[in-house]
């Protein structure tokens, strides 16, 4: 049997360093160029200036840290996708990754263009979004006794839901209000929603 997986991602592609609190100081980019990879993404920086992030070679999600001019790779053992995402002043980084054996079938909500599915961990993305529209997705949920059913919180208000794996939504009637936060009861058939100003919700 297949396993579902449901995320959020978030990529930064540049550091700022800011040199100076005079508002008449320039502002200074720099690019992160990781030797050979088609795809850099810088993701946290420390005190010191170390810079760790995520770097795509051959298809193949690494991680990274770049500390002076020089770069090293991060790979989790076992793992088909690392990220790197933090690094506090003593140099401890702290990250993601996705197991080999994973679920394969991954969904993405996004701010503004609804779901993403992929079918393969993430080496393709599909738009999965009819019914939903152009969405801001805040949460989603899968049930796990039937991970064909899906639920997703709106930012512009509501939940949908799926039962075919994403390919189309339907609203619930009843529910107007932003979730934030979705999770499913499975053992009583009840769905919770969380609020930003209205508490919680359960729908059955």
């Amino acid at each position: 049997m297949q396993r579902h997986l449901a995320l959020y991602l978030l990529a930064l592609g540049f550091v700022l360093d800011v040199t100076s609190k005079a508002f008449a100081e320039a502002d200074t980019f720099t690019t992160i160029d990781f030797p050979g990879a088609s795809l850099a993404i810088a993701v946290g920086v420390n005190p010191h200036g170390d810079i760790v992030g995520q770097y795509i070679s051959a298809g193949v999600s690494h991680g990274f840290l770049l500390s002076g001019d020089e770069f090293t790779s991060i790979d989790f053992p076992g793992a088909s996708f690392t990220l790197a995402e933090g690094i506090n002043s003593e140099g401890d980084i702290v990250g993601r990754y996705i197991s080999a054996d994973a679920p394969t079938i991954l969904y993405a909500g996004t701010f503004g263009d609804g779901v993403f599915k992929t079918t393969n961990q993430g080496d393709n993305w599909v738009a999965a979004s009819i019914g939903l529209g152009r969405a801001y997705v805040l949460s989603l949920a899968i049930d796990a006794d039937e991970p064909m059913t899906l639920y997703g919180g709106g930012g512009g208000g509501g939940v949908f839901r799926s039962s075919n794996g994403a390919d189309t939504w339907d609203r619930i009637p009843g529910m107007s209000n932003q979730s934030n936060a979705l999770a499913i009861d499975s053992t009583a058939s009840t769905l919770y929603a969380g609020t930003a100003e209205r508490g919680v919700f359960v729908l059955h």
